[in-house]
C-alpha cells in the first residue's frame, strides 16, 4: 500500500476514541474455535478480535499497516491482561 493510504489509517485510528470491537461471526461461532493452537488477525485494526482470540486461549499475531492501530492494540489487550504479538506489517507489498 502507498504512503498516502497509510496515512489515511494512522489518521482514521488516532481519532477514532472507541474500543476495539469483536465481529458478531466471531461471537456467534465461538463454540467453533479450538481450545489451543494459533490464530492470525490479518489487517486487525484496533484488534478486538485478536484479543477476543487471545481470551479464547489462542496465541495470537494481529497484522496491520497501520503503526497507530499497533500501538492502541498493544496498549487494549495489556489493558484486557492477554497477550497479542501485533506488528505492522504490509501484506500487500511486493518485495
Amino acid at each position: 500500500m502507498s504512503i498516502d493510504n497509510r496515512e489515511f489509517w494512522n489518521d482514521r485510528y488516532t481519532k477514532l476514541d472507541n474500543k476495539p470491537v469483536v465481529d458478531s461471526f466471531l461471537t456467534e461461532n465461538c463454540h467453533l474455535l479450538p481450545t489451543s493452537g494459533r490464530a492470525l488477525d490479518v489487517a486487525c485494526g484496533l484488534g478486538g478480535n485478536a484479543i477476543f482470540l487471545a481470551q479464547s486461549q489462542l496465541q495470537v499475531d494481529a497484522w496491520d499497516f497501520s503503526p497507530h492501530a499497533i500501538i492502541r492494540l498493544q496498549e487494549e489487550s495489556r489493558h484486557q491482561g492477554v497477550e497479542v504479538c501485533a506488528q505492522v506489517r504490509d501484506v500487500v507489498a511486493q518485495s
